[in-house]
């Protein structure tokens, strides 16, 4: 679409196989639009576990619904909600409630356990918002720092929490693959919500933790400290990746906010 926008948001997107895995199980979204000059986004993260077939299908179910729900029920809702994004979240929330109630009775009907991590970021009018279960991350850069704004729904995780365990050890731990909420498990989920405001230069990694578990937060910042291409940065990132073994599958989504005039490396991806 044409037009000035407030920022714009240069975009970068990579799911892969890795050397070990004999398939992959995640799944990405990457979705652009625009809105009376206020550009948006959708960007997604689904980390599937169960069988072979059954991980693959769950994190793929959970990209489609929520592709749909972009094409078909976003366009009514910023026509219907100028103003406010309350409502988007709250058909998102819905969105995802109906994803899990999906799968749980999918795994049921073929007697498979299956599962998928979400982690979604959700950009408009210079906010972000956050839907997330599992421990798959999303981290925020600026000013070469770097957070996490998500929460671990993990046995390791909750280590952590309580300061057990350190962020070094939980990466080595023989149960950091054990998660205490996903989506398909449980007939209710506790879903984690962030949002806040997105100034001009801010960066989000959206990741799963195949990617992360062989990263340390100083090489990320690095990584974006030495190139304003996002495309580099996550090209950067996967080659250390793959460097150390890349014995899961990896998927990444690397979101800029910049001045007008920067463009963005995909306009959509899903995967």
């Amino acid at each position: 679409m044409k037009g000035i926008f407030k920022n714009r948001l240069i975009v970068a997107g990579t799911s892969e196989r890795g050397r070990v895995k004999k398939n992959n199980q995640d799944h990405i979204l990457v979705k652009i639009g625009a809105w009376k000059g206020d550009e948006f986004g959708i960007f997604v993260v689904a980390d599937g576990m169960g069988g072979l077939s059954a991980g693959e299908f769950a994190s793929a179910v959970t990209i489609q619904f929520l592709s749909k729900w972009w094409e078909e029920k976003l366009p009514h809702l910023l026509m219907m909600n100028n103003k406010s994004t309350t409502e988007i979240i709250e058909s998102l929330l819905s969105m995802v409630k109906t994803i899990n109630q999906y799968i749980l009775e999918q795994g049921k009907t073929s007697n498979e356990k299956m599962g998928t991590t979400l982690s979604l970021l959700f950009l408009y009018k210079n906010n972000y918002h956050i839907i997330h279960v599992g421990d798959s991350r999303i981290y925020r850069i600026i000013n070469s720092r770097i957070e996490q704004l998500t929460k671990d729904h993990s046995y390791v995780g909750d280590l952590v929490a309580k300061g057990e365990i350190t962020h070094s050890d939980a990466k080595l731990h023989p149960k950091r693959n054990l998660l205490t909420q996903c989506i398909g498990v449980y007939n209710e989920i506790k879903l984690f919500e962030d949002k806040g405001e997105m100034d001009q230069g801010t960066g989000f990694i959206i990741c799963s933790d195949g990617f992360y578990n062989l990263l340390e937060d100083d090489e990320i910042v690095t990584a974006f400290k030495c190139s304003w291409n996002v495309e580099k940065t996550l090209k950067t990132l996967t080659k250390r990746v793959y460097e150390r073994g890349a014995n899961d599958n990896l998927s990444a989504i690397i979101v800029e906010s910049q001045p007008s005039g920067w463009k963005s490396i995909y306009s959509w991806l899903t995967l």
